[in-house]
């Protein structure tokens, strides 16, 4: 096989020479030693030379490869709600008894080949209709007791969120009593948590296909309680530093699985509204916790801080008991694994499997496919890139306000800490109310473009509202930015809050919706990218937000956001609607409708 590199640049003559070819030939007083060194130098200029290609044909062939894994395993997730009805009507007899013989199900597999190499009849392949039990299917479940399983997962994935920001108000107590260094290094005991939130989804995201959401969500919590904990107690600035990351891990390793409760649970044009109502209390857990920890810095004192830590750990441990009460698993390949495992069980017969069962990955393919894959999404993919870092742009923004309104409300207008935490709420109330009306409306626009354009589904449809609210986010930051600048009546600033609140729930859905449109069967693998994008993306802006305010102040510091959001935002839904479907009949992973 011809390499990929090959034919594609004569050989340079400096590298012939370095070689010793077609040169003169050498005094005879030159050593062997030289010549030699002379070869070795010029074999490492050429692997230097060639390395850019060896590395594009490597990747290439990984994504191929990749690709075609991940469309043989990854698919089974989706066509095992949707073939079910067929593999129904395909049975034209009774569950078989164990006496069946295997040769004869064999013959049938062999027979005819389904597009999933599961044969529709056979007849020891365990799924939803296998033993004629209702409601095993999560899509089949009713819409009450969907949305009560889908605010319990919600309630674990905000947890994290909650508590990240939750010590804003008390930071200055915090690195007076543990001898913070500056307020630079004072700034991680917020920072580090956002960037914990990184790494967290990117390892429980496998775990999760082998011990399912719900175990990843009762096993993770009490260690973040732990941790929790440590922080409550904590003694000195590294001790701070150190159990607020760990923490932070364990928590953020819990937000995925609401997600992904939201795809085990609803069909695709379902889904708007579902994130919606689940995006609330994880994105609006970062405007509240701050406004509890308000409150008890200013009801306990500032010596008090420590009480916030206590708090949140007492949260979390009724979140834990309600959850062991009332949480249910979703995830489908684990759910039928379960049932062929009980089946093989109660019959005595090893022959019972399911879908999933029959091509499993092993270690080194999942932890490639859930590490490698996002990263080859953020470097290859433009339609995944363009969106996540504007995604990512808004999200730093949202930490870099919720870091600056201690300055605004306390330095500019006065008010106490509690009363200037509550302002946080602002942000909120954007999110929450006008958050629902957008999920309903992604839905909506779907369903009415879709009409429109004979019935295809094109990712692209769940844009347009996104053009609407890149326009959002400049005006908001403007309007925040200067009338808290010249210390307008309170109420100015927090609608700008409030509007920008609106534009980072709204590009939080709509390109969360997009991406799973997108990809398909790969979209937990882009959303993933997205989540740690935004969280390295919330990291910095957090880190800046001390230099920045301290150099432009309140008014030209957010007036440059304001410039970095249109300049990245405003184009951006344009020019994938336009150039869309040209970048995804060009991809390996992308949907080609």
């Amino acid at each position: 096989m011809e390499e990929p590199w090959a034919g594609h640049r004569p050989e340079p003559a400096i590298k012939n020479a370095l070689r010793g070819t077609d040169s003169p030939a050498l005094p005879s007083t030159t050593s062997e030693r030289q010549n030699q060194r002379r070869g070795s130098v010029g074999s490492v200029l050429s692997r230097i030379e060639r390395a850019p290609g060896i590395l594009s044909g490597a990747l290439d062939r990984w994504q191929t490869l990749d690709a075609e894994r991940g469309l043989l395993y990854e698919s089974r997730v989706e066509t095992t709600f949707e073939d079910d009805e067929r593999r129904a009507e395909a049975l034209e007899q009774p569950y078989p008894d164990q006496q069946l013989d295997r040769k004869s199900s064999a013959h049938s597999v062999q027979s005819k080949q389904s597009h999933l190499d599961d044969p529709p009849h056979d007849p020891y392949l365990v799924t939803w209709e296998s033993t004629r039990c209702e409601h095993e299917n999560p899509r089949t479940w009713t819409y009450w007791h969907k949305m009560r399983v889908l605010v319990m997962y919600a309630m674990f994935s905000g947890i994290g969120p909650w508590a990240s920001s939750m010590a804003s108000p008390a930071v200055s107590s915090i690195e007076s009593d543990l001898h913070f260094k500056s307020s630079i290094e004072s700034q991680l005991i917020i920072a580090i948590f956002v960037l914990a939130l990184v790494f967290g989804p990117l390892v429980s995201a496998p775990v999760s296909e082998t011990i399912g959401r719900r175990k990843v969500v009762l096993y993770c919590n009490p260690i973040f309680i732990v941790f929790n904990i440590g922080c409550a107690v904590a003694k000195t600035d590294a001790q701070m530093i150190v159990l607020r990351f760990f923490a932070g891990v364990f928590s953020g390793s819990m937000i995925p699985m609401g997600g992904g409760c939201i795809s085990d649970l609803f069909e695709a044009d379902q889904r708007g509204m579902a994130m919606a109502m689940y995006s609330v209390v994880p994105v609006f857990g970062p405007c509240i916790g701050p406004v509890v920890a308000g409150w008890i810095i200013q009801g306990w004192g500032a010596d008090r801080w420590r009480w916030i830590f206590w708090t949140w750990t007492m949260v979390a441990g009724v979140a834990q008991v309600i959850g062991m009460l009332f949480t249910r698993e979703t995830y489908a390949p684990l759910l039928l694994r379960h049932k062929a495992k009980k089946l093989r069980k109660e019959n005595n017969d090893e022959r019972y499997h399911s879908i999933f069962e029959k091509v499993n990955e092993n270690w080194q393919q999942k932890l490639e496919r859930v590490l490698l894959r996002p990263v080859v999404f953020l470097t290859t993919e433009l339609v995944v890139l363009l969106p996540a870092i504007y995604q990512s742009i808004m999200y730093g923004c949202f930490y870099l306000l919720i870091a600056s309104l201690p300055r605004v409300f306390e330095g500019k207008y006065h008010f106490s800490v509690g009363i200037s935490a509550t302002h946080n709420a602002a942000l909120g109330v954007g999110m929450i109310i006008f958050g629902q009306i957008q999920g309903m409306m992604i839905d909506v626009v779907y369903k009415y473009m879709r009409k429109r354009n004979g019935g295809s589904a094109q990712p692209e449809y769940k844009l347009p509202m996104l053009m609407v609210t890149v326009f959002l986010a400049p005006s908001a930051l403007l309007l925040f930015g200067w009338t808290a600048q010249y210390q307008k009546p309170w109420i100015a600033p927090d609608i700008g809050l409030c509007m920008m609140g609106i534009a980072i729930i709204g590009t939080i859905l709509q390109v969360q919706m997009y991406m799973v449109d997108l990809m398909g069967i790969y979209a937990s693998s882009a959303i993933s990218a997205n989540l740690s994008l935004r969280s390295l993306f919330g990291f910095g802006f957090t880190m800046v937000a001390e230099p920045l305010f301290n150099r432009l102040d309140i008014g030209w510091g957010v007036s440059l956001l304001a410039l970095i959001t249109a300049i990245f935002g405003i184009p951006s839904p344009f020019l994938l609607y336009k150039y869309g479907p040209a970048l995804r009949r060009r991809s390996k992973y992308c949907v080609k409708t």
